[in-house]
């Protein structure tokens, strides 16, 4: 069975996108959020990167929250600034299709192992560490 569920997270992780197989935090910044209105922004940072750094930590917390408990719901509402606020949202709902998705093309297996698996898998920090 752990060779099944390592077999399913390899093809999820190194699979082509071609496949439908893989799960991938990929950020793609909108338009309407790629210059910022301010001078300086208030807290340093740029509205770009506000919305890049919500949706990775909302990305992120998604797989973890659906990790533990696959009929949970995602938390996609966060405060501050209109990039940050699209940023979560975007992030945590592009999660869950993901997840859906990847699920559905797998083996059947633990739909939590999986999850688990690809999670601990994962290379480089954590980003939802930021906002969670």
């Amino acid at each position: 069975m752990k060779a099944v569920i390592a077999l399913t997270l390899l093809l999820g992780v190194v699979a082509s996108a071609d496949s439908g197989m893989n799960m991938r935090c990929r950020v793609n910044v909108p338009e309407k959020y790629r210059t910022t209105p301010f001078k300086v922004p208030p807290n340093g940072q740029a509205e770009p990167v506000r919305y890049k750094v919500a949706y990775e930590a909302f990305w992120w917390n998604c797989v973890t929250v659906r990790g533990s408990d696959l009929e949970s719901r995602c938390p996609f509402t966060a405060n501050g600034t209109p990039a940050a606020s699209a940023g979560a949202k975007d992030g945590a709902l592009n999660a869950e299709f993901q997840i859906e998705v990847l699920l559905k093309k797998a083996f059947r297996i633990s739909r939590p192992e999986v999850l688990t698996l690809h999670r601990s898998q994962s290379r480089g920090p954590r980003k939802d560490a930021v906002l969670f």
